[in-house]
């Protein structure tokens, strides 16, 4: 006879017992459903989802939801369990992807516009090391004078200078920038790195535009 997944009705408690320990959920083991918060809920599911041990696991927004500390736990557990599985996540929520993913497929219009891990990704973005400078207006025209010198791409933004490697050259715009000031003695009212999520990448490389 066979149950659950294709257990057998014999193994069919120890399996019960490990996805309650791996999912966490001792604690509600005696409620119903329908009486557990959502994270919990999200919980249950999982462990549905592993209880007859697969290789391979696909989730469908697995922390849509959620309030942070919810969204906290269920990564972890996700985590957990990717040591001995492979897990693809589906999400339009890029900040999941960053959180827990190795490796990234973006499709737009049905068709594979990127595979390759959320680091690399961003590496091809133009604002992968850009730094924004502020400055009086004399020395952000000093700065601007100096990146061009340096192959350095430059845009005026709210009264800042944002810096980026130019496609091409790559390289390290701070570091470069750092050594410069030093130089030549410019005083800098603040830099600062500019932030680069996978949302601008996601908008770069399906056409629409973030930034």
């Amino acid at each position: 006879m066979s149950c659950a997944a294709g257990i057998r009705s014999k193994d069919l408690a120890a399996a019960v017992d490990r996805v309650y320990e791996l999912c966490h959920l001792g604690t509600v083991r005696h409620q119903t459903l329908e009486t557990l918060s959502k994270g919990y809920r999200q919980r249950v599911g999982l462990a549905q989802a592993v209880l007859h041990d697969p290789p391979y696991l696909i989730l469908d927004e697995p922390t849509d939801g959620l309030d942070p500390n919810q969204k906290s736990e269920v990564r972890k557990l996700i985590a957990g369990m990717a040591h001995d599985k492979a897990i693809i996540l589906s999400t339009h929520i890029l900040e999941e992807v960053e959180a827990m993913c190795t490796r990234v497929l973006i499709i737009n219009h049905g068709k594979i516009v990127a595979d390759a891990s959320p680091r690399s990704l961003k590496e091809h973005h133009p604002d992968y090391n850009a730094i924004r400078v502020t400055a009086d207006p004399e020395t952000l025209a000093k700065v601007s004078a100096w990146a061009r010198e340096n192959a350095l791409a430059d845009t005026r933004e709210n009264g800042s200078l944002v810096l980026r490697p130019k496609k091409e050259k790559g390289g390290q715009p701070g570091a470069l920038f750092l050594a410069a000031a030093a130089k030549h003695g410019w005083t800098i009212t603040r830099v600062d790195s500019l932030p680069l999520h996978l949302d601008a990448v996601f908008a770069k490389l399906t056409g629409n535009t973030l930034n």
